[in-house]
């Protein structure tokens, strides 16, 4: 690894941590370009990360909490989009 593990592990974290909708510091923007930029790193080195217990832990751990809150965020979104549209269309609840 022409970088070392440590540089790695850092923007693994780093791109983790940007994906967090939770966090204030994030925009929407973002939260998705982190998760579009994760997806590529995963893509890529899905074949090399068992090999590695740090960057394993990142993944299992802060990553799908991360993903957990994602979902969380993006179904209260869509339910509070349909309660503003409910009105507009007489939409059943």
């Amino acid at each position: 690894m022409p970088y070392g593990l440590p540089s790695i592990r850092e923007l693994f974290r780093f791109l983790i941590s940007i994906m967090n909708p939770n966090d204030k510091q994030n925009s929407e923007e973002m939260s998705h370009m982190g998760i579009y930029l994760l997806t590529v790193a995963l893509e890529t080195a899905a074949d090399h990360l068992p090999k590695y217990a740090s960057l394993m832990s990142l993944v299992k751990i802060e990553l799908c909490f991360n993903l957990f809150r994602v979902c969380f965020w993006l179904k209260f979104m869509v339910k509070r989009m349909f309660l503003c549209l409910q009105p507009l269309f007489n939409l059943a609840v």
